[in-house]
């Protein structure tokens, strides 16, 4: 089964909610060491989340998903990953959220729109074959024989049965 790597960090997350936020919603333990909170398993599992709901949009886009191992990474996907992890991180405790007045279904729209208009703006169907040329449109011509349609190549002498 194929790993996939988020493509934001722990730090990334740090940075967007603030320090004093991550340990009030990540510090399980009460150990208020941010550098412990940052390794801890619940960072992990929301940035997999986030990473998770992020490539749920992509197959439409990309024939092969990205992953935090690739050379390139559009800004937009982390970007959009990070929101996906800001939702969740405040999804986490809703009562911090409610005392902080964050929407969290706010942040899961807007992270939701985003990859829609991303999704929208490629236009792409992953995994779909082109559609092939016709073999034959609109029939054969002949410019000689019993159903002339056109018995001369400059289209001059357009007579006969067809």
């Amino acid at each position: 089964m194929t790993q996939f790597n988020p493509l934001i960090t722990a730090e990334d997350l740090r940075d967007l909610l603030t320090p004093t936020t991550m340990i009030g919603i990540f510090d399980d333990a009460n150990t208020g060491n941010l550098t412990t909170v940052l390794r801890s398993n619940p960072v992990t599992l929301v940035l997999k989340q986030a990473h998770a709901r992020c490539v749920a949009w992509l197959p439409a886009i990309y024939r092969k998903i990205p992953d935090g191992d690739d050379d390139e990474l559009p800004e937009l996907l982390r970007g959009v990953e990070l929101e996906y992890a800001k939702a969740m991180a405040w999804d986490r405790h809703r009562e911090y959220a409610r005392a902080s007045k964050v929407d969290v279904e706010a942040l899961y729209a807007r992270a939701d729109l985003t990859m829609q208009r991303i999704q929208e703006s490629k236009l792409r169907i992953a995994d779909s074959p082109p559609e092939p040329q016709p073999a034959n449109v609109g029939g054969f011509v002949r410019n000689n024989g019993t159903r002339v349609f056109c018995n001369g190549s400059d289209g001059q002498n357009n007579s006969g049965d067809f």
